[in-house]
Order: structure tokens, then sequence, then C-alpha cells
């Protein structure tokens, strides 16, 4: 599966889930600086990714790092965007 996860992001670069799913499987073998970026980029590509990872146990190590917490507690800009409309009513 890790042969296939590797190959997926050089032959689909925005394929977040791939991307998701490779920093994943780096979390859980502790190699935390491979996953980061992954992770990131498969938040930036698709912003369901971080409500996911924010209660996936796979990616338990990867929420003690600055940058993914910073991007776990950020809103989605469609979020915000609503808030915002909200709050003018």
């Amino acid at each position: 599966a890790m042969e296939h996860l590797r190959i997926a992001p050089a032959e689909a670069p925005e394929h977040d889930h791939a991307l998701y799913m490779l920093a994943s499987v780096h979390a859980l073998q502790d190699q935390v600086e491979d996953a980061v970026p992954l992770l990131l980029r498969a938040i930036e590509l698709n912003p369901h990714n971080r409500a996911r990872a924010r209660d996936d146990a796979d990616l338990e190590a990867l929420r003690e790092v600055d940058s993914v917490r910073t991007a776990l507690e950020a809103i989605s800009p469609a979020k915000a965007e609503r808030r915002k409309l909200s709050r003018r009513r």
C-alpha cells in the first residue's frame, strides 16, 4: 500500500485523498517531517480534510506540530463567509 501511496502524489499531485492517506501512514510510522507537508497540502486542496484530521487518531502525533495545529484551528473560507453573512443580518 505504501508503494502505491508514494507514487500517487507524482501521478496525481492534486489528489487530496492520496496525500491525506500518505500523511497518515507517515504519521503512524513516526515520520512527522514527511507527514506534515502532505497533510497541509491535503487540507489546502480540500478543506473538508481539516475536519477529518481534527479527529483522526492516525494523525495524533501531527497535532503537536505548530503548523498543523494552526491549520486545524483555522476555519474554512466558506465557513468564514457564512459567519460574515450571518453577522450582517
